[in-house]
């Protein structure tokens, strides 16, 4: 076993959660009896498996998965070949999604954490009641704002709830997700020349497995000759070792290389900054505008003071087109958020973010911020910076357990449902921002009972159109890549 699971700890999920999880199939419901698997629901045959047709969240591409369960269990997932991301591939961290879900690390339920003190478990009701509370005294103090949902980016039905939530209670939404304006729908397949600065779209920028699949058709031989790719940036990762070419500029000086090759600065100044042969960026511009030029840019390997230089110079290579990412609302929010905190002016943080206290610099002081909020609220399925240090765990559901909509890029959406029954006593972040908005009596949020029903009554296209896309996976065109 990796990532450290003991054999027998495995074991212990299966045997125990698992008599529950195998009582029912696809559900939202809870697991109230915990029996062996005797008598199988009539429509699962004992060692027949059943598929399910959804939507990887292992990152922000949504590629489409087909899921493949026995006996009530999850036990593999494969690319859908009818979505228009995946082409039925996925990529090995999709693969791996099935392990996440049965690891014996995850929380198990709600609770509560006070300093110095072992975790309280919490019923769910107490704990959405605690939350409830928490957010009651901070309206009541009167200060605007003092509320704050710090999210990752959301699409669909998750977004909209979210928004109304955040209006109905006063406060505020920062989005952080270092991956959220990563590009999705770009279409290079019919690109002769394909130019990377430093986007690792082999890797982890935008939709790896969709842009793996254009890059090979892009390379494939039409009317005797093939499309060539060139990576520029100063190191040489894996989507970088797959290129044709390699140039290796001067760190932070990429956007010269670009604007020479858009010809809006002079080669021999872009060789001077840049430490690249001037033969060699004339010879990029030669074959860029000669091939049907495609640039793609900048990437996380990039990022930094130039970034900004460096996309608006990959955007002018494009003639404007979408090559590069779109501009989000940055980290100023999210460094006056930090601020704020550390002021004492946040009086509840509700946190379903990328493990800020981890991945944010360490220069902004999120934890020590932290530390000044009254009540902090982790959504996290696992133990991590982040989450040790909130005040109330309320752990949301795997995606492979709930439901949910997606729209990785616009025209596709796509149908996020539970393969099985919760492993642990988790619930998904909709159902508990709708049960604390029937206790608080909010107006101007959804009135749906659960998110299931919230996902249903606004799914494009009604009913006819949902049941569709349970099947298929989503509601999206034939591909055309």
């Amino acid at each position: 076993m990796s990532d450290g699971i003991k054999r027998r700890d495995f074991l212990k999920v299966l045997g125990v959660s698992g008599a529950g999880v195998a009582a029912a199939g696809c559900s939202t419901g809870e697991v109230e009896r915990l029996i062996p698997y005797v008598v199988a629901p009539e429509e699962i045959v004992p060692g027949t498996p059943t598929y399910y047709a959804s939507t990887c969240r292992e990152c922000p591409a949504g590629c489409g998965i087909i899921a493949e369960t026995h006996s009530g269990r999850t036990t593999k997932v494969e690319g859908n070949p009818a979505n228009p991301i995946s082409l039925g591939n996925l990529c090995a961290r999709g693969q791996a999604s099935v392990q996440g879900l049965y690891h014996p690390d995850r929380f198990t339920g709600p609770s509560a954490q006070e300093t110095g003190l072992p975790p309280r478990s919490l019923s769910w009701s107490a704990a959405e009641q605690s939350l409830a509370d928490a957010i009651r005294r901070a309206r009541q103090a009167g200060r605007p704002g003092n509320v704050v949902f710090l999210t990752q980016s959301y699409t669909g039905s998750m977004d909209r709830l979210v928004n109304q939530w955040v209006a109905a209670v006063g406060g505020r939404r920062v989005i952080y997700d270092p991956f959220a304006f990563q590009p999705r729908g770009l279409d290079f397949a019919n690109a002769q020349y394909l130019v990377s600065f430093g986007a690792d779209f082999l890797e982890t920028w935008g939709s790896p497995v969709n842009y793996a699949f254009q890059l090979a058709r892009m390379r494939e031989y039409r009317d005797g000759r093939r499309g060539k790719f060139v990576w520029v940036g100063p190191h040489r990762p894996l989507t970088g070792l797959n290129a044709d070419q390699w140039v290796a500029p001067r760190p932070g000086t990429e956007a010269a290389i670009a604007l020479a090759m858009a010809g809006a600065m002079d080669v021999a100044t872009a060789a001077q900054q840049t430490g690249v042969e001037a033969a060699v960026i004339e010879q990029l511009g030669r074959e860029f505008r000669a091939g049907r030029g495609f640039a793609l840019g900048p990437g996380n390997a990039v990022q930094g003071a130039n970034a900004g230089a460096l996309q608006a110079a990959v955007d002018r290579l494009n003639g404007g087109a979408a090559g590069s990412a779109p501009r989000g609302p940055g980290m100023q929010q999210v460094t006056e958020l930090v601020r704020q905190m550390a002021a004492g002016q946040v009086d509840v943080l509700l946190i379903d973010a990328p493990n800020p206290v981890y991945t944010l610099p360490g220069a902004l002081n999120f934890a020590e911020a932290m530390d000044r909020v009254r009540t902090t609220v982790s959504f996290a399925s696992f133990p991590d910076d982040t989450a040790v240090r909130c005040d109330l765990i309320l752990p949301d559901h795997h995606f492979l357990e709930a439901w949910d909509d997606y729209v990785p890029t616009e025209g596709v959406y796509e149908i996020v449902q539970p393969t099985m029954r919760p492993v642990f006593n988790t619930k998904q972040v909709g159902d508990v921002l709708l049960a604390v908005s029937r206790q608080l009596g909010l107006a101007g949020v959804a009135s749906e009972t659960t998110y299931y029903d919230y996902i249903r009554a606004n799914f494009p296209g009604g009913a006819d159109a949902w049941r569709a896309a349970v099947v298929r996976g989503g509601v999206y065109a034939t591909p055309s890549v």
